[in-house]
């Protein structure tokens, strides 16, 4: 789907890149038949249990949303695409 916000890549897929600031949380619904890819840019983030830092990724799939906390200031690439 074309968006003003967002760049169109011919593909079923979105990117999303944000900053969380320290301590904050934010969550993002995941599509059904869909899998999110996390690539932590800088700080650190929390998913479940599992901590992220700078420079490392996570894979979701199975779930419909991700929760995600931010252990210090932390900006992230999010990409969901199809299973």
């Amino acid at each position: 789907k074309k968006s003003k916000e967002a760049l169109y890549i011919h593909q079923d897929a979105r990117f999303m890149l944000g900053t969380i600031g320290k301590g904050a949380r934010s969550s993002e619904k995941i599509g059904k038949g869909k899998g999110l890819f996390v690539f932590v840019i800088g700080g650190q983030m929390q998913i479940g249990a599992e901590k992220l830092g700078a420079g490392d990724s996570a894979e979701i799939s199975g779930e419909s949303e991700a929760k995600m906390k931010a252990l210090g200031g932390c900006r992230a690439l999010l990409i969901e695409v199809p299973l």
